[in-house]
């Protein structure tokens, strides 16, 4: 029934970003995590901070991650500057076809 209700991708984005707290914690830093919107629509979902840089996070509740998921973030590296990773968190098991996993 989750698989088709419509608070999937809002539950699926809260799980993975408690997930990121745990993680932080864990590690004995405190977290930095932020959401990430300019007024032209562009968003990420989790931008977390530490000594080293950046790291974005766009989290999709999909099967397959289809090519423009990754817009966003190409966006937000080019703006920013000092990103040292960008990563899809994704509820499925395959990328779509036209995805090549080296342009992230």
């Amino acid at each position: 029934m989750l698989k088709t209700h419509q608070m999937r991708g809002p539950l699926f984005e809260n799980l993975a970003i408690c997930e990121l707290l745990k993680k932080s914690y864990n590690e004995g830093n405190d977290p930095r995590l932020f959401f990430y919107r300019e007024k032209s629509g562009t968003e990420v979902d989790a931008v977390s901070e530490d000594g080293l840089g950046l790291h974005l996070y766009e989290i999709k509740s999909g099967e397959t991650i289809r090519p423009e998921a990754y817009d966003n973030i190409n966006i937000l590296k080019r703006t920013l500057g000092n990103v040292q990773s960008s990563t899809i968190i994704f509820d499925g098991e395959s990328f779509g076809s036209a995805i090549n996993i080296r342009d992230i």
